[in-house]
This record gives C-alpha cells, structure tokens and sequence, in this order.
C-alpha cells in the first residue's frame, strides 16, 4: 500500500483502541468521501473503501489466517 496513504490512515486511527472501529458513527457515504478523498491526496485515484476490505482480506489469507476467522473479521466489517 503507498506509504503516504498509510500514513494517513496512521493518523487517523491514533488513539482508537485494536477493537474500535475505524469509522464508527460514520454511514456508508461518509465513508466513501473520507477514503476517496485521502486516496486522492495520497495520489490514488481508484482507491475506495471496498479496496481496502480486499487488502485487509487479502493479507489475513497471506498471513495464513484460515478462511473461517477471516470470514469473522469480514463480517464484523461491514
């Protein structure tokens, strides 16, 4: 992931605790603004939040988490 967005997403996720979620309070288009709009800051322009469910959901695989748990984590984030 280009390490200007993570930065970003560094930012802002200082101070939330592992098991808060990211966008909480947040509805779905609020969402889509906030990650379309850093991922273009970042110089990404096709970057939206379903991308970064299938790169959450692609490195939890990578890392050999097995498809039951990963299938937990994707629920949990809709």
């Amino acid at each position: 992931m280009a390490e200007r967005l993570v930065a970003h997403l560094h930012k802002f996720c200082d101070g939330k605790q592992r098991q808060d979620r990211l966008f909480e309070g947040l509805n779905a288009r609020s969402v889509y603004r906030i990650v379309t709009s850093v991922a273009r800051a970042c110089g990404l322009e096709n970057l939206h939040p379903h991308s970064l469910r299938h790169y959450f959901a692609t490195r939890l695989i990578e890392s050999g988490v097995d498809l039951v748990t990963a299938a937990h984590f994707w629920d949990i984030l809709i």
